[in-house]
């Protein structure tokens, strides 16, 4: 596999560089900066969403916190938004007549819960609208055709208190960030003002590196998703098996400027050099 030749003049051309992800500490916590949760990268003509993008949404809004504007509905039917068209409010007051409210305006609403389909997000609010089973309810005894369940049905305290909300987009589901999609969810929930599922993450990392994503750098030790936070998507990736090991650097950079590869063995960094 081809790798930088600096000594005989052969560079691999790479992409522009990555800009890192913007932290800050704020009154002992830390902060992401409006409009920006996550390094811009350049890939929305490629159109589908890629699994590293993937990752990073479910990493920055899955356990986050808002507050509802209007009332949600309870059941199983989830709420349907459309990217870029505003809220179908004769569907959602169909929905609250049919079931009643899960969330009252004002009331906490977290995202517990995020899938992907080709062309949409399902976010499940508050444990979502659909009563879960525990194994025993889906077990049955008995001799011959008769049978009776060995455990009864779950008690009132454990019904679902929650609702689902699906973002629909046009064709595939695009690159885009997690503050672009608090603002398509901005008609329903209110994220200013809470602390966010990304900054109580990084608070849950050894202080070496908090301070790393802080400062935008990669260091030895950290996994792939704590350097993806750090410094960007990469440019370019390349895996090779080096003395019958498995590696896979992340190149950053473009010459003639500084080029840096973070090399992963088993999904944490092993190496990290810069050329030149």
């Amino acid at each position: 596999m081809q790798r930088w030749a600096l000594s005989t003049g052969a560079l691999l051309v790479i992409g522009p560089a990555v800009a890192g992800l913007a932290l800050s500490g704020t009154e002992g916590s830390w902060a992401i900066p409006k409009g920006r949760d996550r390094p811009a990268v350049d890939q929305r003509s490629s159109g589908k969403l890629s699994p590293e993008t993937r990752l990073l949404l479910v990493r920055e809004l899955s356990g986050e916190f808002s507050r509802a504007k209007i009332a949600l509905p309870a059941g199983k039917k989830p709420v349907q938004l459309e990217a870029g068209k505003p809220l179908n409010e004769a569907q959602l007051k169909d929905l609250i007549a049919r079931n009643g409210i899960s969330v009252n305006p004002g009331d906490t609403a977290q995202i517990t819960k995020m899938s992907f389909g080709n062309d949409q997000i399902v976010f499940e609010i508050n444990g979502g609208g659909k009563r879960r089973r525990r194994w025993a309810e889906r077990i049955e005894i008995g001799v011959g055709p008769t049978t009776r369940p060995i455990s009864r049905p779950s008690e009132p305290g454990l019904e679902p208190h929650g609702c689902a909300i699906v973002l629909k987009f046009p064709q595939s589901v695009p690159e885009v960030t997690s503050v672009e999609l608090k603002q398509h969810l901005s008609a329903l929930l209110d994220f200013s003002g809470q602390r966010t599922a990304a900054a109580m993450w990084i608070e849950s990392l050894p202080k070496e590196f908090q301070e790393a994503i802080k400062n935008r750098e990669a260091k030895v030790g950290m996994t792939e998703e704590m350097v993806f936070t750090a410094v960007g998507r990469p440019d370019r990736k390349v895996r090779e098996l080096r003395e019958g090991v498995e590696e896979e650097d992340w190149i950053y950079g473009n010459p003639p400027s500084k080029v840096t590869f973070i090399t992963f063995r088993d999904h944490k960094v092993v190496r990290i050099q810069e050329f030149p």
